[in-house]
């Protein structure tokens, strides 16, 4: 109807009309469109009634009322109709009018009046205020802004910017895996620091050594961001579809995880076979010598049985990447909500937003490589033995070896490396987005009325 009109319009423009000045402004703005209708003054003075009354624009209110009629209840016009039942000085039937149908137009009876305090009000529409938290209620957010639909081209761009944001992390960050992978397959470097087992490495096997495996790295982490990223976007927005509108914010967490969980599973298919071979690369660098990522596919196929050993490490890696997914979504999730909700100032601008996503992206990568360390220290005993080296004996033999902490070797450089790959996966993955335009602004459709 012509009055949630206008209230939306109002919602809408005080977001670009801010302070007392700005909605003196607005008032003005639209009493010099509509000025010239009474019926169109006396809705948007409704409207502008709805503000608290600390920021309601009087004078303008005042101004907007002058000439437009009071329609008393006694007139024949109204006699018998629903407004001769709703006086404008006192609406006890108001509630129950609006919540018959909340779509419906305030009767022709009502008009702001001012109270004690001197501020407008509208008889009778207290309690259907009440409850909402603010005067448009949850209709009115949802009239101002929602997102549009997305089509294959903005997935595609959110692959474009999930695939260089992963390629480019893991790639710079390889020398720190490579350390991590020994210090689980190798009892003389799980026994030195991060430090000391890289110095070690470069010692013993040259500089280049802490590069060993970047071929499978680059490839794995290449198939998963181009999938997990968009696959995320794809499934929260499924997932929220799926409930009702009301449940979605009760339900978020549950959202938050279940799409990590869903789109990890969809990125293991490619990650499985590349995270064998670079395991394999970094224990055992002198039986692949200088073969390209094919070679060393088909070395492990001719030598081990079959290029579906390149999947025995499927079970630990499902556990370790879900569980790591999950946890990394729902912290930098969480994170950057209670970040914003406590600055909200830190929204404002491409750089401020980008500072809260590297913090986030690195509590959440290292809170989820100790969450899954246990599993990737299962999944680098089995790749690094080869053949078919079942997940249960490998987990028994690491318990064997070195009890509990045996799960937790390397568990340092996994840190240290999931902090900051996660971290700057998220950075480059927000920047990236801005500039193909598919930011959270730029999916937004604002209702913008022209009245």
């Amino acid at each position: 109807g012509k009055f949630a009109a206008f209230a939306d319009s109002v919602e809408y423009g005080l977001r670009r009309y801010p302070g007392a000045a700005g909605r003196v402004a607005l008032l003005e703005s639209l009493r010099r469109q509509h000025g010239g209708d009474v019926e169109k003054r006396r809705q948007l003075a409704l409207a502008f009634t709805l503000l608290k009354p600390e920021r309601q624009p009087r004078d303008g209110i005042r101004d907007l009322l002058e000439g437009v009629p009071v329609y008393a209840s006694s007139s024949k016009r109204n006699r018998g109709s629903v407004g001769a039942l709703l006086p404008p000085l006192f609406s006890p039937a108001l509630a129950d009018y609006l919540d018959a149908d909340p779509r419906a137009l305030l009767p022709r009876t009502q008009r702001p009046v001012l109270d004690a305090s001197g501020a407008y009000e509208v008889r009778g529409l207290a309690p259907v205020l009440a409850g909402q938290a603010d005067v448009f209620g949850r209709r009115g957010e949802r009239g101002v802004a929602r997102e549009r639909r997305l089509g294959l081209a903005t997935y595609a761009a959110f692959s474009a910017a999930g695939l260089v944001g992963c390629a480019a992390t893991h790639a710079v960050l390889v020398p720190i895996d490579v350390v991590k992978t020994r210090q689980q397959t190798d009892d003389a470097a799980a026994s030195t620091s991060l430090a000391g087992a890289a110095f070690a490495i470069a010692r013993d096997e040259g500089w280049t050594a802490l590069f060993l495996g970047w071929a499978p790295t680059l490839a794995g982490y290449c198939y998963y961001g181009l999938t997990v990223y968009p696959g995320y976007e794809y499934f929260s927005r499924l997932l929220n579809r799926a409930v009702a509108p009301a449940a979605a914010n009760e339900f978020h967490a549950a959202i938050v995880l279940l799409s990590g969980a869903l789109a990890t599973l969809v990125a293991c298919v490619g990650v499985c076979p590349a995270e064998a071979l670079r395991i394999r690369v970094v224990a055992d660098p002198r039986r692949f010598g200088n073969d390209g990522l094919a070679a060393m596919a088909a070395r492990v196929a001719a030598e081990e049985g079959g290029y579906g050993v390149l999947y025995n490490g499927l079970r630990p890696l499902v556990v370790r990447q879900v569980i790591f997914g999950m946890v990394k979504f729902f912290f930098f999730d969480s994170l950057a909500d209670a970040i914003f909700a406590a600055a909200p100032a830190l929204e404002a601008t491409a750089a401020s937003r980008l500072g809260v996503s590297t913090v986030a992206g690195l509590i959440a990568g290292s809170a989820s490589s100790l969450i899954s360390q246990p599993a990737d220290a299962v999944l680098s005993r089995v790749n690094a033995r080869g053949g078919s080296y079942p997940v249960l004996t490998a987990a028994g033999d690491i318990w064997a070896d070195a009890g509990p902490a045996g799960f937790y070797r390397g568990a340092l450089a996994r840190c240290a490396w999931s902090g900051l790959v996660i971290s700057g996966q998220f950075a480059i993955y927000d920047v990236l987005k801005s500039a193909l335009s598919v930011a959270g602004p730029d999916l937004a459709l604002h209702l913008d009325l022209a009245l």
